[in-house]
């Protein structure tokens, strides 16, 4: 015996694969960051984060701690830090971001509040600097943010008097920041001074094929 098709079943049907089509389109959630350490020991390294990762200024007081590590290479590191939901917050720029260096003295400050981004460019050491985001207001609970970095690459030259001008250029600024790190080491405390030394010999070892590049390229 057949049996009975239910009149409403290829509504149903329909209905169905509509749910699925909008779940497939649907864009995942952000991932929201469970816990930030409240410490510069613990900073959390923005390397390690998810893509569309945010976090929360749960609390008034509430300080979010992250590293990210500079790289003397072809690459600009910087960081961007924006406004997703402003919770409490009363002040237009909601969220500060200053940077330190591994000693752990400020560097510099940007602020974000909703629609803009703080900006902050990471020096190119090869040494880990940490980040401390806050919420200027002091009443402040409930702001969720977006903490990201973005490596740009500078373009690469198209013909052979351009390579030959980067290829200049490279060794003109290898050699100028040996001598801007060697000047720059004899001021700092001893503390610094043992970071800069590490520095400079690294900076002694670019120098070398930044020479033997240009040689080559401008013969």
């Amino acid at each position: 015996m057949r049996r009975p098709r239910p009149r409403n079943s290829t509504l149903a049907a329909h209905a169905s694969g509509v749910l699925v089509a909008l779940t497939l389109a649907a864009p995942a959630p952000a991932a929201i960051i469970p816990e930030v350490s409240d410490t510069s020991a613990g900073a959390l390294p923005l390397e390690s984060l998810p893509a569309k990762a945010s976090a929360l200024i749960e609390r008034p007081g509430d300080q979010d701690w992250y590293s990210i590590f500079g790289r003397p290479d072809d690459q600009v590191i910087t960081v961007f830090a924006r406004v997703l939901q402003g919770g409490t917050c009363s002040s237009s720029q909601s969220l500060r971001v200053a940077l330190f260096n591994p000693e752990g003295r400020w560097m510099r400050s940007a602020r974000a509040g909703g629609g803009d981004a703080a900006t902050l460019p990471v020096p190119a050491n090869p040494s880990r600097y940490t980040l401390d985001v806050t919420a200027p207001d002091p009443a402040c609970a409930g702001l969720e943010y977006e903490v990201t970095f973005v490596p740009t690459e500078r373009p690469p030259p198209d013909g052979a008097a351009s390579r030959c001008l980067v290829a200049r250029d490279k060794r003109i600024v290898a050699q100028r920041r040996l001598r801007v790190l060697q000047r720059r080491r004899a001021m700092l405390s001893p503390g610094a001074q043992s970071r800069y030394s590490h520095y400079v010999s690294e900076a002694q070892r670019a120098l070398s094929p930044a020479r033997r590049s240009e040689s080559k390229i401008c013969a």
